[in-house]
């Protein structure tokens, strides 16, 4: 594996529906289902966009005032399209922001009338059903065990934790209104603002917080523009994933979120990945690292799936960059090295996985199981399950993505696995295992590996999944149902 790891480069709607303030529509209703920008499934009214933009200048101003430009301000564009720096961002405009900040904090919200009753239900929705998405790759259960802890002292973090409940509430039962956890969101942005500049735990904790609530709120097109902010905080603080404690569980939730992102803007990561791990470690000291902790830490191996998720995220976006701007042959030459690199590393995380992350049962599917197309594939803890999935996502796309040039293994025990086998075992993990927050991380593997099934059956198992998803973690996934009726041409699916 060494002669292999050094040729990786690691660092490489119109406006929104206004719904009703009593309940949204389904996002599985035919009359709904026609693009993200176009679904009222996501802000239910302006409010959320303008406090979010609000919080996002704050970020930025936050981040010039405490030096973040001296360091180095993170480059969170690609290509040819770059962003303003910080100090070209026109005062005028976050002059205006603030103003827009004052406005809402004078304005009264919700969340004043929150009673004790509702307060306690919100939290034990927090305990039970939010906090498992976030620590599903986490044996030491941070934001169940710890978050909550930090909230008893922080105002910013108990209200954002409030509203990400809320709003999962509110998403899983579109008949109660929106105004909750919107005036809770208020309240958060309220008390975060004036602490930005802390750049603490607590802080951070937050921003990661409200991070995923607009992963919820916001169309998925977007996603890339609302992970700026948490990239910021992230980095300013000097957190990655290798710090330990509350932090690096704070690192790696946004480090998922920041994969698909990437994925779906077809960009690269907004945190590159040469700052993933202390000391900007080369991929050969990484990749020893994590086999190391996860000897003690079994979880610690999911978080290397994450790693390798965003290598091939990273890799395959950028392509387009490295053929513009070098000599082709060459380019291509240096593009098939990195594509092998990775190709064997993928491969060598499926073949040294610890006991703990192997299935605890798998049976093939029966050709006459028409209601069940897909194997039977059961794990015994969501890093395990949703690793796999990352593992077979990674698969696919490298896969489809690979140069004429490589020769793959065909036939006897070193063959390569075929796309099919690849999506097929995805489908089988999603359809087997049921834990919520391995659902939402295997939402985008869901969805690659549906545009490769071509049988009726299939497409109708994978539609299901995808319902089941939304119905029971309230996480929107309607929008991918439409795009794959659209790719199959079942409009009727």
């Amino acid at each position: 594996m060494g002669s292999i790891i050094p040729t990786l480069d690691a660092g490489d709607h119109p406006p929104w529906m206004q719904g009703d303030i009593h309940g949204e529509p389904s996002p599985f209703s035919t009359d709904n289902i026609l693009s993200p920008d176009s679904l009222g499934l996501y802000y239910p009214t302006s409010a959320y966009r303008d406090l979010q933009q609000n919080l996002h200048t704050h970020i930025l101003e936050t981040a010039r005032n405490t030096g973040l430009t001296r360091q180095g301000t993170p480059d969170l564009s690609l290509g040819g399209s770059r962003r303003p720096s910080l100090g070209e961002h026109d005062p005028e405009t976050i002059s205006s922001a603030t103003a827009r900040l004052e406005f809402f904090a004078q304005t009264p919200t919700t969340a004043k009338h929150l009673t004790a009753q509702r307060e306690i239900e919100l939290w034990q929705n927090y305990l039970t059903e939010i906090s498992p998405w976030l620590d599903k790759f986490d044996n030491k259960r941070h934001f169940e065990l710890t978050v909550p802890l930090m909230a008893k002292t922080s105002d910013h973090l108990r209200y954002s934790i409030l509203t990400l409940s809320a709003r999962q509430q509110e998403r899983k039962d579109p008949n109660r209104p929106y105004t909750e956890s919107l005036g809770l969101y208020q309240e958060a942005i309220k008390h975060l603002v004036p602490e930005l500049e802390t750049i603490n735990s607590a802080v951070i904790a937050s921003c990661v917080l409200l991070c995923v609530l607009e992963m919820i709120i916001v169309s998925p097109k977007d996603w890339g523009r609302h992970l700026d902010g948490c990239a910021i905080m992230l980095q300013a603080a000097n957190i990655n994933g290798s710090v330990g404690g509350v932090n690096q569980a704070l690192f790696w939730c946004f480090a998922r979120m920041d994969v698909w992102g990437a994925y779906l803007s077809d960009q690269c990561t907004k945190i590159p990945l040469d700052r993933w791990l202390s000391s900007s470690l080369p991929m050969a000291a990484a990749v020893d690292l994590f086999k190391s902790t996860s000897a003690q830490d079994f979880d610690s191996y999911a978080n290397y799936a994450v790693f390798l998720c965003a290598s091939v995220v990273n890799v395959i976006n950028s392509r387009g960059d490295v053929f513009s701007f070098s000599n082709s042959s060459h380019a291509r030459a240096e593009f098939s090295a990195r594509w092998r690199a990775l190709f064997d590393l993928v491969e060598d995380w499926f073949a040294s996985r610890p006991l703990e992350m192997l299935p605890l049962l798998s049976y093939p599917a029966s050709s006459s199981d028409y209601k069940h197309p897909f194997p039977k594939i059961l794990y015994g803890n969501p890093p395990a399950a949703n690793g796999a999935q990352l593992y077979h996502f990674c698969a696919i796309r490298l896969l489809q993505e690979k140069p004429k040039d490589v020769r793959l293994p065909r036939g006897g025990g070193n063959s390569t696995k075929s796309l099919i086998w690849h999506a097929r075992q995805i489908c089988g993990i999603a359809a087997s295992n049921t834990h919520h927050g391995a659902w939402i991380n295997g939402l985008q593997p869901v969805w690659v590996a549906g545009r490769l099934m071509s049988h009726p059956c299939e497409h109708k198992a994978i539609l299901e999944i995808l319902e089941r998803i939304e119905r029971e973690s309230g996480w929107a996934t309607g929008w991918r149902a439409a795009e794959l009726r659209e790719y199959w041409g079942d409009a009727d699916a």
